[in-house]
């Protein structure tokens, strides 16, 4: 949920978002830590259908549809009263209950959504150099299926386009790293 996503981000330790960003230097990592990234189309629906997947219920009470023009005021009067970014329009929930719908009827998805905790944060201090680290699990099974799940969406599954995307975002290393 928002509340233990923001206590996440804000609480102690160094998570993949900040590996990733001192990859790339010092100041993008001094960077990372104050700024406010922009949602594209693609990351915003990934966000969303994650939520449809793991939290069904947080995803049927805190998102909201709406399908007015974005330029009128009557967009504006509602956009005042709901939090922007669980503003979404009706074609772009039903395609997220759409992907939440078929990950449900995958088998082995299927079975690792039986059971298990969304959101799990974990915390520990690296051995090697005293580093507080932190990592937010996004399903995590119980003990005697032992699977800890990461969801990764892409915009395109095409011929190696979802290998060259994962390498681009570092998501192998996200829950390791």
């Amino acid at each position: 949920d928002a509340e233990g996503l923001a206590e996440y981000e804000g609480g102690p330790g160094a998570g993949s978002a900040n590996q990733k960003s001192l990859r790339q230097s010092e100041l993008h990592y001094g960077y990372a830590g104050t700024a406010e990234s922009e949602g594209t189309p693609s990351t915003s629906l990934g966000t969303v259908a994650h939520t449809a997947i793991f939290e069904p219920e947080l995803f049927e009470a805190e998102y909201v549809t709406c399908d007015l023009n974005r330029n009128s005021n009557e967009w504006k009067a509602f956009k005042a009263e709901h939090d922007p970014e669980k503003i979404m329009k009706t074609a772009e929930k039903e395609k997220a209950l759409r992907i939440a719908e078929a990950m449900r009827r995958f088998p082995p998805a299927a079975e690792i959504l039986a059971e298990g905790q969304a959101e799990q944060v974990i915390t520990w201090t690296d051995p090697e150099t005293g580093i507080a680290r932190k990592a937010r699990l996004d399903w995590v099974t119980t003990p005697d299926m032992r699977v800890l799940a990461d969801l990764k969406s892409a915009a395109d599954i095409g011929d190696h386009k979802v290998g060259r995307a994962a390498g681009d975002y570092r998501s192998p290393g996200q829950l390791v790293d």
